[in-house]
């Protein structure tokens, strides 16, 4: 899929989440949907863009949400 629109369909998810008034919880939230509702080729592409071009288009919220779900995805298993 085109990085570009990747990055339009995260900041869309990003304003619905962002409305959360407990951050955290919001952060969490996207990270979950990210997690459901993208393909992982999806997830790795929007990680890889944001950790080869800073980000650049992203929301700030976004970029938080994605920088967590690169380290969730790199964690450990429980």
């Amino acid at each position: 899929m085109n990085v570009t629109r990747l990055a339009e369909m995260a900041n869309d998810i990003a304003h619905y989440f962002d409305a959360e008034p407990d951050h955290a919880a919001a952060i969490d939230s996207m990270v979950l949907h990210l997690q459901r509702f993208w393909e992982p080729r999806m997830r790795e592409q929007i990680v890889l863009y944001l950790q080869e071009n800073d980000g650049a288009g992203l929301s700030s919220f976004a970029r938080e949400s994605i920088a967590e779900l690169a380290r969730r995805s790199h964690a450990p298993p429980r």
